[in-house]
């Protein structure tokens, strides 16, 4: 990567980190006015639970998978604004692949540096993420799957991708999708294969992701991730 591409998310993310600071004065100083998301303090509350050793369902309206409230801890372990700062990191990343995405696409190297730049500087995704959202980590993994359904490492996508169903469940709208991408190949034996293989690790990722949430969180990960 050269050094304008480094500069370029750099400069992106310490934007971010500028705009959490002052976000956590704002909480602090202009209380009750909060800058801060109200999902952030759902995660957070949930993550204390599992430092207690409780399961992150005790607190009400957590509707993600345990994973996320056990990485939360560390707002506890480091400070309060480390999962902003996780957020705004995969913020950037999200630039980063949103380049890659552009440049395998257009083999342009200044559009795809372009689409980089505009998204380090986009205000709401500086917004949404700096608030604490947790959206950034899911968009991230979309657009690492489809940079890698370009790139025809269909095993690392569905990976990706049932990593993400579990995350999130919405996104398993792309998959049927990126099935008729794999087959438009050549629409032949080969390529049927691997779109059931597509299909087969995607499901497999997401159930294994999700049984182990299971037998760690029982029912009520099954009640409040899934079913509600």
């Amino acid at each position: 990567m050269t050094t304008k591409y480094v500069q370029t998310l750099a400069a992106g993310f310490i934007l971010r980190l500028a705009v959490i600071l002052a976000g956590d004065f704002i909480d602090q100083a202009f209380y009750p006015v909060q800058f801060t998301d109200i999902d952030y303090r759902v995660y957070s509350e949930a993550a204390e639970f599992i430092l207690q050793g409780s399961s992150p369902y005790e607190r009400q309206t957590y509707r993600y998978p345990p994973v996320l409230s056990a990485i939360l801890a560390g707002n506890f372990v480091f400070h309060r604004i480390f999962g902003k700062v996780l957020f705004a990191l995969f913020d950037i990343l999200i630039a980063y692949e949103l380049e890659r995405v552009v440049r395998i696409s257009c083999q342009r190297e200044d559009l795809s540096l372009m689409w980089m730049r505009i998204w380090c500087a986009n205000p709401i995704a500086i917004y949404i993420s700096c608030r604490g959202s947790v959206d950034s980590v899911s968009s991230w993994l979309v657009l690492y799957t489809l940079r890698n359904m370009l790139l025809d490492h269909f095993d690392c996508a569905a990976v990706a991708l049932g990593f993400v169903v579990y995350f999130r469940m919405y996104p398993i709208i792309y998959a049927p999708l990126l099935a008729i991408h794999i087959l438009s190949k050549t629409w032949d034996r080969e390529s049927l294969v691997k779109a059931v293989r597509f299909g087969a690790l995607l499901t497999l990722t997401a159930l294994m992701c999700g049984l182990v949430s299971f037998y760690v969180c029982g029912k009520p990960y099954l009640d409040h991730a899934l079913l509600y």
